[in-house]
């Protein structure tokens, strides 16, 4: 019995470094349909927009039981995915989070003996919708609208089954553009309350730059003069205006602005793998980024699959020559689902062959003086090869490209001449 007195903190325990994230003290993800999630490698594991609020999903069972489970050194389920990136010699989701908010630590804390936190949202990511003018062979509907058309053609092909494993199948409901609440409007009024004492604003989708609730939050904050704060995008960089905003002549007035460029690979290869880039326009804005906005920095974040791996060497000497990123700025992204594009269903020999263009490029870098970038590529390497699912899942990867292919008019083997042993 506590005589009506408040729960006791845990300020006096320790917390285990070993399993702690930052995430479920700091922030909480939402998806474009709606689901909330710890981050946004876990997924829907608290809740849905469309049946509470942010507030009251802070603290739910599954969000207090998380953060009591880091404090006392457990392992949590959920987490699977970053121990496994960490285990492999890759930076995982939480060492990002980790490092970004190593500052706020004193927080946990806080937290009280049912895991119960005051409302922190500090840590701004939630996906407008799933408006995007990319169809990425690796995606769906469901975080871009331009799979539509597309993902309905690909059901009837299929004979309307769900199909796990190959993505771009099905849509999200009956609407082209999804939302997360209930209305735009409904989740806008929770937003209104919380951004003022947001320290990294995280913008992803779908495509950002394309949202009007990005484009609200970025002329608020300049309203207001809030450039204190840390603007962080993942971004296809397509677009760099929207309505009377060229973010290019915003983005100087801010503390610090991070982007995470997707980009997998170059020319034909780049625009097979994420349908509707034109890679000349891309370069174009990468350029003129680095001429206008010289004090900020561009991470490459290539996502490692099946159809990017032989490239990504190639990508990162190319767009590091030209000064589009410096070598350090890379963090390779390796592909957990669809299960077909994974990097391990890579044909063995072709893996060998892959190897050896990483290895070269290891020594470039080890002359160039960019240990973290070395490190990444030697760590891809122990990816790639840390399971065969050559056999397992190949021959549903060819099929089912041979489908997309018909519906896009492309030909995969012409694009990826590295594969025509395997044709």
């Amino acid at each position: 019995m506590n005589n009506g007195k408040p729960p006791k903190k845990t300020r006096n325990n320790k917390p285990n470094s070993d399993y702690l994230c930052m995430a479920p003290f700091v922030h909480m993800y939402v998806h474009p349909d709606g689901n909330v999630g710890s981050c946004c490698q876990v997924g829907g594991n608290l809740g849905s927009l469309k049946d509470n609020t942010l507030k009251e999903l802070w603290n739910c069972e599954e969000n207090k039981d998380m953060r009591l489970k880091m404090i006392n050194g457990e392992k949590v389920s959920a987490c699977n995915t970053c121990y496994k990136h960490e285990s492999n010699g890759l930076l995982s989701l939480r060492n990002h989070i980790n490092n970004r908010f190593e500052r706020m630590k004193d927080v946990v804390s806080e937290t009280e003996r049912d895991g119960r936190l005051k409302f922190n949202y500090k840590y701004f990511d939630i996906r407008f919708s799933n408006l995007c003018n990319f169809r990425c062979r690796t995606c769906n509907h469901s975080l871009s609208s331009s799979f539509f058309k597309e993902a309905k053609l690909l059901e009837e092909m299929y004979g309307n089954k769900h199909v796990d494993g190959l993505g771009l199948i099905g849509t999200s409901g009956e609407n082209k553009i999804i939302h997360p609440a209930k209305t735009p409007e409904n989740l806008w009024g929770q937003l209104e309350e919380i951004i003022p004492d947001v320290d990294t604003f995280y913008f992803a989708g779908g495509e950002p730059i394309l949202m009007e609730e990005h484009y609200k939050i970025i002329k608020m904050l300049e309203e207001h003069k809030k450039f204190d704060v840390t603007l962080s995008y993942s971004s296809n960089f397509s677009k760099l205006k929207y309505k009377d905003y060229n973010f290019l002549d915003v983005w100087p007035k801010f503390r610090n602005v991070q982007i995470a460029v997707s980009l997998d690979a170059m020319g034909k290869q780049a625009e097979y793998i994420r349908k509707g880039q034109n890679w000349a326009k891309t370069e174009e804005n990468l350029s003129a980024f680095r001429e206008k906005c010289p004090d900020h920095d561009l991470e490459l974040t290539p996502t490692m699959s099946l159809m990017s791996a032989y490239h990504l060497s190639d990508l990162h000497k190319y767009v590091v020559d030209k000064g589009y990123f410096k070598a350090d700025k890379l963090y390779i992204i390796p592909l957990h689902w669809p299960h077909v594009h994974q990097a391990q269903v890579i044909p063995p020999k072709l893996k060998e062959k892959i190897k050896d263009k990483y290895k070269e490029h290891c020594k470039f870098l080890a002359g160039s003086g960019e240990p973290k970038a070395l490190s990444i590529f030697n760590s891809s390497i122990e990816h790639m090869f840390s399971e065969d699912l050559y056999e397992k899942h190949f021959p549903t990867f060819l099929n089912h490209t041979k489908m997309v292919d018909v519906l896009r008019d492309e030909y995969f083997f012409e694009v990826f001449p590295e594969y025509k042993d395997y044709e």
